[in-house]
């Protein structure tokens, strides 16, 4: 009737809901359609509601305080979908994260730069004020979470690299032609894009990755020798 069942309903529950619905008085239905407009905004994190939305769960609240309580009850224990989804941790924390990241899309470089330095300055203090105890923990715990980071990129790379070895194996001497030439294509439209400082940076990063490389292999020759 007001188009408020939910979606993951079958077909025959579909119909026994829309029966109920049609079965209900003049108080329980305002009373139903109040519930379901109240449950879509409370389902949502409070940061993450609009300002309309905010008004309208105010006005909403204020509705339902001239209905009895036990009529409320009635109408949600008939309808269970009605009352408030509770949230897993994962879903608040996944919730949370959104919020932050609209919030921080929504700043302009000044509140940026004022919040990251508000930031720093609390911990500096927060450094400053630790016992030598708190700190070795803190460079511990450090040193723990980085080595734990570096083994899983150096897994992950070396999963990559396994991966596109199999993959080129794999491929036909026309596969292959075709990879090659997308590939020059791709590089040559990109360079033709680039300014001048983009085409500098490039050049003194590409030399510095040959350096890097000459200098290995001159080492690990050295070793073998």
């Amino acid at each position: 009737m007001f188009g408020c069942y939910p979606k993951e309903m079958a077909g025959n529950q579909e119909e026994i809901h829309n029966i109920l619905v049609a079965l209900l008085s003049g108080d329980e239905k305002e009373i139903y359609k109040v519930l379901y407009e109240k449950k879509e905004i409370d389902d949502k994190t409070p940061k993450l509601r609009t300002e309309d939305e905010k008004k309208m769960l105010k006005s909403l609240s204020n509705k339902m305080r001239k209905f009895p309580k036990d009529l409320i009850d009635g109408i949600q224990k008939k309808f269970p979908f009605l009352q408030r989804t509770p949230k897993t941790a994962e879903q608040r924390k996944e919730q949370n994260k959104e919020c932050h990241r609209q919030k921080r899309a929504a700043e302009s470089e000044i509140e940026k730069e004022r919040r990251l330095k508000k930031r720093k300055e609390h911990e500096h203090e927060k450094r400053a004020a630790e016992s030598e105890k708190e700190k070795e923990m803190r460079i511990n715990k450090k040193k723990e979470y980085d080595g734990k980071r570096y083994t899983q990129s150096t897994e992950l790379r070396a999963k990559k690299v396994q991966e596109v070895r199999e993959k080129r194996f794999a491929e036909s001497e026309i596969e292959k032609e075709r990879r090659l030439t997308q590939d020059k294509e791709y590089h040559r439209q990109k360079r033709s894009t680039e300014s001048d400082i983009e085409k500098e940076i490039r050049l003194t990063k590409d030399k510095s990755t040959k350096h890097k490389r000459y200098t290995q292999a001159t080492q690990f020759r050295a070793k073998k020798i």
